[in-house]
This record gives structure tokens, C-alpha cells and sequence, in this order.
């Protein structure tokens, strides 16, 4: 069977076998395995020439601008916030995506590709380095002081509850 991929195609190629291999070993070994029943060892622990087809449906999604919809399937499962806690009340739960390996390593090679072109904004606390829930709650805590400390009434719309 011949390609209809030419060599002139394969020169703009936007990941390279390095950028792959640095998702992989980004990937987190013990995970469990998403809808398509596969998880990082396999990937490991697979055929070299595994890294070089990865590499090839990679750079096709980037240069057709077409993710496939499985890389979008996961399962999400609630997980206890305090084991020791009361696991019937739903509020001690947090909710975790079980997203498909190969999607969680193109993600892997997108963000390490593409990270010095990304911007975040200053009020963005989760998905980032050394930042979370803990610093947004903080923040909030701070400026309802603030404005209670000049006098000034909040009124705060909608529910917020802290975990």
C-alpha cells in the first residue's frame, strides 16, 4: 500500500519524534485507562515505530485543523474529597474526567509546544503552575475585608461554597 503523504508534506511537520517522546514520559504511570481501555505502559512499552505513527496522526490533526471526537470522550467519575469524611453526602465528592491516553499526550504536546504563546489572565487561578482554588477563595476572602472594612455592602449574586 502506498501513502499519498509526500516527503514535501512531511517538512512542515509541527512535532517531531522528540516532542512525542517528552508527552509520553509526561504521562503519569498507574492512571486509569480511559473509554478506549488504554493506558501510558502500553504506550511505553510499545514498538519504537509506535512514536513515529503518533507522530503522523499528530501532525495530521494540526494540519487538517480536525481533532477527532473520541479524543474528546471521557468518563467522569466522582471521587472522595476526605475519605474519613461522610462519603454519603455529595458535597465531600469532586468530579474527575477519565480522558483517552492519546488524547491526554496530544494535549501534553500541544501545551509544551505551545506554551510561551499561550496567555493567561491574572484573575485565571486553576490550570496553572503554583495557583488554585485555595488562591482564588483567598483573593475573594481578601476584597469582601476590604470593602467591609470601608463600609462598603457586597452583595453577592449566586452560590458559592467552599470545599
Amino acid at each position: 500500500m502506498q501513502s499519498s503523504i509526500s516527503a514535501s508534506d512531511c517538512q512542515n511537520d509541527t512535532f517531531d519524534v522528540s516532542d512525542i517522546e517528552r508527552g509520553i514520559s509526561a504521562l503519569k504511570f498507574g492512571q486509569s485507562a480511559g473509554l478506549d481501555c488504554l493506558s501510558k505502559e502500553p504506550i511505553v512499552y510499545a514498538h519504537p515505530a509506535l512514536v513515529c505513527h503518533i507522530k503522523t496522526l499528530f501532525n495530521a490533526v494540526i494540519s487538517h485543523g480536525f481533532v477527532p471526537d473520541v479524543f474528546g470522550n471521557g468518563v467522569t467519575v466522582p471521587v472522595p474529597k476526605d475519605k474519613c469524611g461522610d462519603l454519603h453526602d455529595v458535597n465531600n465528592y469532586r468530579p474527575i474526567t477519565i480522558s483517552p491516553v492519546i488524547s491526554k499526550l496530544f494535549e501534553y504536546c500541544i501545551l509544551h509546544k505551545f506554551n510561551d504563546v499561550f496567555t493567561f489572565s491574572d484573575m485565571q487561578f486553576g490550570f496553572r503552575k503554583g495557583s488554585g482554588c485555595s488562591h482564588a477563595i483567598f483573593l475573594l476572602r481578601e476584597v469582601i475585608d476590604y470593602f467591609a472594612s470601608h463600609g462598603i455592602v457586597l452583595c453577592i449574586y449566586g452560590s458559592f461554597r467552599c470545599a
